[in-house]
Formats: C-alpha cells, sequence, structure tokens
C-alpha cells in the first residue's frame, strides 16, 4: 500500500501535458543553464532574466484553499530587475536597477499585487537616453564604459540613487526604500510611486530605533 502511494506520487510529480517523461529526461529538462564569469565560476542565467512591465495595484485570485481571517498587512520587496537597456548591460546582480512589489493583505479578501520601477535618478536618466547610463557599479559595463564616463562617474556624477536592497517603514506617508548610500527614497505604500529623495543623516537615528 505504501509503495503504492509513493509510485502515485512519483508518477504525479513527473507528469505533464505531454505524458508521463522519463525520470532523466525530466531531470534534464530541470537543469538551469549558467554562463561563465571572469573569475572562474560560473552564474544562473536565469538571474538576469528581466521582466520590465510594472503592475498597478490589482487583485490577484486564489487557486486554491482560502486564506484566514487573520492575515493581514502588507508585504514589500525590493530587488535588481533591470540589467539591460539599449545595448548596454551590467554584468552583478547587484547593479540592476531597482524594483519594487507589493503583496497586500486584507483577511480573506482576495489579495492584492503590484509592482513598479523604483523612480530613482539613474533609472529616469535611463529610460531619457534609451540605454543604461554610466553610474556607480560594483562589477563592469558591457560594453565597458570609456575613460571620459569613468571619470564623469568618479568625479562629478552624485550620489547612486538606485537603492536596490531594502524597505524600511520609516516615512510616514509612504515606504523608504534604502542601499548603502546615504541617500533614501520614499515611496506610496499603494501606488509604489515617488513620493520624495533625501540624505539620512545622523541625527535621524531615532527613526531607525521605533
Amino acid at each position: 500500500m505504501i509503495l503504492l502511494i509513493l509510485t502515485t506520487v512519483v508518477m504525479t510529480a513527473f507528469s505533464s501535458e505531454e505524458g508521463t517523461c522519463s525520470v532523466e529526461r525530466c531531470a534534464q529538462k530541470s537543469v538551469p543553464e549558467f554562463s561563465s564569469t571572469p573569475y572562474g565560476w560560473k552564474m544562473p542565467t536565469a538571474l538576469f532574466e528581466q521582466n520590465l512591465e510594472e503592475v498597478a495595484p490589482q487583485e490577484q485570485e486564489v487557486l486554491f484553499g482560502k486564506l484566514p481571517e487573520w492575515l493581514n498587512g502588507k508585504l514589500y520587496r525590493v530587488g535588481p530587475g533591470m540589467f539591460e537597456k539599449g545595448g548596454r548591460k551590467v554584468r552583478n546582480l547587484v547593479d540592476g536597477l531597482s524594483k519594487v512589489h507589493m503583496w497586500s493583505l486584507n483577511g480573506a479578501a482576495a489579495p492584492t499585487f503590484a509592482a513598479s520601477f523604483l523612480k530613482s535618478d539613474i533609472y529616469n536618466r535611463t529610460m531619457a537616453a534609451g540605454e543604461l547610463v554610466p553610474y556607480k557599479h560594483l562589477d563592469k559595463f558591457d560594453p565597458p564604459l570609456t575613460k571620459l564616463e569613468k571619470a564623469k562617474v568618479m568625479f562629478w556624477d552624485d550620489e547612486p540613487d538606485n537603492n536596490n536592497i531594502a524597505p524600511w517603514n520609516l516615512a510616514s506617508k509612504g515606504v523608504t526604500i534604502c542601499s548603502e548610500s546615504p541617500i533614501y527614497i520614499d515611496i506610496d505604500r499603494e501606488s509604489l510611486e515617488f513620493q520624495r529623495k533625501f540624505v539620512a543623516k545622523s541625527s535621524d537615528y531615532e527613526r531607525f530605533v521605533k
């Protein structure tokens, strides 16, 4: 009886719309692709897949089960969402342009999802130029920056505002998106639209110890 159940589970796991496939063939399908890096190790190419779609807040269908009544609140996540624009791309995950995602849960009601690129100065200049503009970065651009572009980034550019690390509940009317730089960006809690950009000061420490 136990063997029959295990067999059924295994066969179900390896079935598809095209029929049941062998373990070897299904395993081959699930193997991720890797690309070489300048450092001698390989990076999963799926990490650099872009999703450029921005989603206004909209209700999502619950496919099965139901959400508990006590489940309320909002979940924000931020990370790199654009790695290439206009034939120029970055080669490190943390250099990707920031994108914010939000899930809003209100008990048993339908959940809401939204996604938007952070409207930073770097993002706005990139969209206006039609290609990734030079900015302070961890790894290299491809194709590489020219000497003039490197000098401009080094000596004339402002602090980078491509905040793609973490959302904080610091703003009274919005969510604060931050990075390792002291430049913070507040966005609307519902629409994810840009509200303001400011420089954090040491005298603001009370905002971090709520």
